[in-house]
């Protein structure tokens, strides 16, 4: 069996998140996670040598953008010395222009392959699935090496089920019911409230957004309200750590819901201020002493990247957005809009393990043509034919004229 040159990038990460993901859990105890993802890494390498090539046109603003944000990736990488920030701006380069349903649902079926199969092991014992006592609860981990991690990866499972589909596809209401049955079982085990209760508000919307028919008119107001979403959390996240007071009712009600983020939020910005390009940091997160770490994605990366690298990740994910209304994927806007909501307390927002949504930011403002019905269409049937770059680019040039 042949394998085509673009179904590469979705081999190399299919393997990168089984090494990943599978990295986090008790599994990582039989294979050295490091060693592994080099090698998955090096087959990345080979592949970008032989990307060079690619002569695709794109406008100059949308290419200047594009290489900000990889630019920014590789200051992060570097800063941070986290090479899957590495491993990221690869992926956002190798599947720039492969239709995004095509994307998502891959990240969809790896995840929920892992997550099913962890759980899985950590009953039958294969796995530990150690009990944690914690503020007078007992938590179980359920094959992973936190408590929390399973609850908030199904989350960002069921978003990517629900982004990956398409305005034609039947409701398949059985598989609504296995999720609904899952994220029970990681809350009774794991007692994990924000992603619970995340996943269920989210399957809740995108039943009822299945029930509303599609409208053939652009709705401008929709876009502008869409734009805000990331970039309207962010600022949120920011003024609440920054007028948060501990003596207020409100403000002491909202941080025990988020069981102590907000007061971390504020710590952080209290110490730490708001910088162009972030502070030098080390956080603690040693309960023996004084613990500080801010879990809002937004803050995370305003304190450790600067206001520059956040804005930029904002509108990434706005232009996601806007695409995503100019498309009438209603599905896809829900799933961006509990993604940011989930971050304003949680700090998966950049981290490629959990959102595949990230991989879309480099799509959307450089190609933005794969956000397109038309275009998709186009190029999965040049996929499916195998056909190579000479087609493809006659495919960008027969779309250009008919729009």
């Amino acid at each position: 069996m042949s394998i085509r040159k673009r179904e590469i990038p979705i081999i190399i990460l299919v393997l990168w998140l089984m090494v990943w993901n599978f990295g986090i859990t008790e599994i990582a105890n039989y294979y050295s996670v490091n060693i592994v993802a080099w090698i998955v890494r090096i087959l990345a390498i080979i592949y970008m040598f032989n990307e060079f090539s690619d002569k695709t046109k794109v406008k100059r603003i949308n290419f200047l953008a594009g290489i900000i944000i990889v630019a920014f990736l590789l200051y992060y990488c570097i800063r941070t010395q986290n090479t899957r920030y590495f491993d990221t701006i690869f992926f956002l380069y190798a599947l720039r222009k492969i239709n995004y349903k095509y994307i998502i649902n891959v990240v969809f079926k790896t995840q929920f392959f892992i997550v099913v199969f962890t759980v899985f092991l950590s009953f039958i014992n294969i796995i530990p699935n150690e009990a944690v006592f914690n503020a007078g609860r007992q938590r179980y981990n359920l094959g992973y090496i936190y408590c929390s991690y399973a609850a908030n990866m199904f989350f960002f499972t069921v978003a990517h089920y629900f982004a990956g589909r398409k305005r034609t596809d039947k409701f398949n209401w059985w598989l609504v019911a296995v999720f609904l049955g899952i994220n029970q079982i990681i809350f009774y085990y794991s007692d994990t409230k924000a992603s619970y209760w995340g996943t269920l508000l989210l399957i809740l919307f995108e039943i009822i957004a299945s029930r509303f028919p599609i409208s053939t008119k652009r709705h401008r107001i929709g876009e502008l309200m869409s734009a805000c979403i990331f970039p309207g959390f962010a600022l949120l996240s920011v003024i609440a750590g920054l007028v948060y007071n501990p003596n207020n009712a409100v403000f002491s009600l909202l941080n025990t819901i988020s069981s102590g983020r907000i007061y971390m939020v504020y710590l952080g910005l209290q110490r730490y201020g708001i910088k162009l390009l972030g502070s030098d940091l080390t956080w603690s997160t040693d309960h023996t002493s004084e613990y500080l770490y801010v879990d809002s994605s937004y803050v995370n990366i305003l304190l450790t990247l600067g206001l520059i690298f956040l804005v930029l990740i904002c509108l990434g994910f706005a232009r996601v957005a806007v695409k995503s209304v100019r498309n009438k994927d209603l599905y896809l806007t829900i799933a961006l809009l509990f993604v940011a909501i989930h971050c304003f307390t949680d700090p998966q927002l950049l981290d490629l393990r959990y959102n595949g949504f990230i991989l879309l930011c480099v799509n959307a403002m450089v190609y933005g043509e794969a956000f397109n019905e038309a275009f998709n269409e186009a190029l999965q049937n040049d996929m499916d034919s195998g056909g190579n770059a000479y087609e493809f680019k006659h495919n960008i040039e027969d779309y250009r004229r008919t729009t």
